[in-house]
């Protein structure tokens, strides 16, 4: 670092007066002997001496360019040298080499000095470089307080959100504050008596965090789906459910999606729309097993039958599983339809050789049926397992 400084050093004694916003023919004679000596000390890396001196012309010409990118340079290399400094002092930095950076952002590049240029491009590296810096500061001062004990947890916070005022379009800070704020969250779940007061407005805080990422990174999937499940957690449905649908216009081939969309407007005893978003699932994503359980459970819900036998025949087509036709099975026997029955019956007593029940239905649909041989097949199957238990 030290290296560095040396080299900016001998750059800055080069420094042309050609330009409007380094020249010092604008300066009164005191601001001009006073940047005169500053950069004397300056290029003799007395540091302190120089920043006393350019803070005389900033005095009388806060905007002066030169200045303040000196200046700014002498506080980074402080925040860079002095960790007991640094955080401050690349505070310091920042707003010195924003002023620099709001001076030349509407410069046309034709029209500036080749130091300007050069300034123009270090400034914007260096407030980039400040926010880093920052973040990793917070964040050691985070692991440090969470392993041995020791810090403040609110000052620690504070420099996160200073890192939001400084860019609140770097989603970073948002983040590292979700994890925290997570974890005080459980730590107060996992105590003995959680106070319910402070976990809602953690809660909200954490909403607040994840519908920033959402803003940063609209099109960020998973982002939005932590968002989504945040508002559903706070039983914020309405709008849970348009996150969900947002992520299914997004990301329509993703199962999880309609299920959390189900989930959020069945909370609300919306079968219907349920339903009908499971029902543009089996478009997107045909032949999906977890797609018909749905679809079987929201047309048993809304009382469809027709729709409850088409996805029930599905699902059985795909999975044969004991528990998908001892349902459907049973549906069939209740509201007598024997020919459906007999033939889920026996699938489901392939399925489940050692149930008597399917066995048992299998027998009643053959009887109701008139078919004399399957009715003594599955009697006697019947019979055999009753006495078996």
């Amino acid at each position: 670092m030290k290296k560095y400084f040396l080299v900016l050093i001998g750059i800055a004694i080069l420094l042309t007066s050609c330009s409007v916003f380094n020249s010092g023919d604008s300066l009164s004679p005191k601001a001009k002997r006073a940047l005169r000596n500053g950069n004397i000390y300056f290029s003799q890396q007395l540091l302190e001496r120089s920043e006393g001196f350019f803070n005389e012309v900033l005095e009388e010409y806060p905007n002066h360019l030169e200045t303040n990118k000196k200046i700014a340079d002498i506080k980074f290399f402080n925040a860079e040298n002095n960790d007991r400094i640094a955080y401050q002092s690349y505070l310091e930095a920042f707003d010195k080499y924003q002023i620099v950076y709001d001076l030349l952002k509407d410069v046309d590049r034709q029209d500036m000095s080749r130091d300007e240029r050069r300034w123009y491009k270090d400034t914007r590296k260096k407030i980039d470089s400040i926010n880093a810096r920052i973040l990793i500061l917070a964040n050691k001062e985070y692991d440090t307080y969470l392993n041995e004990g020791i810090g403040n947890l609110d000052e620690i916070i504070a420099k996160y959100h200073k890192l939001i005022s400084l860019d609140p379009d770097n989603i970073d800070p948002y983040r590292f504050l979700t994890s925290i704020l997570n974890n005080e969250k459980n730590i107060l779940l996992n105590s003995e008596n959680p106070d319910e007061f402070k976990i809602l407005n953690l809660d909200n805080d954490i909403l607040n965090m994840f519908s920033q990422w959402v803003r940063i990174e609209p099109k960020n999937i998973e982002y939005r789906a932590q968002y989504a499940r945040q508002l559903y957690v706070m039983e914020r449905y309405t709008a849970a459910a348009e996150q969900f649908s947002i992520l299914i216009q997004n990301d329509p081939y993703n199962y999880d999606h309609y299920d959390l969309y189900a989930t959020t407007v069945e909370a609300q005893g919306d079968y219907q729309a349920a339903f009908d978003k499971m029902l543009l699932a089996n478009n997107n994503i045909p032949e999906n097993v977890n797609v018909l359980q749905a679809l079987v459970f929201y047309s048993d819900k809304l009382e469809n039958d027709e729709a409850y036998i088409e996805y029930s025949k599905q699902l059985i087509d795909l999975e044969a599983s004991p528990e998908n036709l001892k349902n459907f099975s049973y549906y069939l026997a209740k509201n007598e339809m024997f020919e459906d029955l007999l033939v889920y019956a026996e699938k489901w007593f392939v399925a489940d050789r050692e149930n008597r029940v399917p066995a048992q239905l299998a027998a009643l649909a053959a009887q109701k049926l008139k078919n004399t041989n399957k009715y003594q097949y599955y009697a006697k199957k019947y019979q055999e397992l009753t006495n078996a238990n």
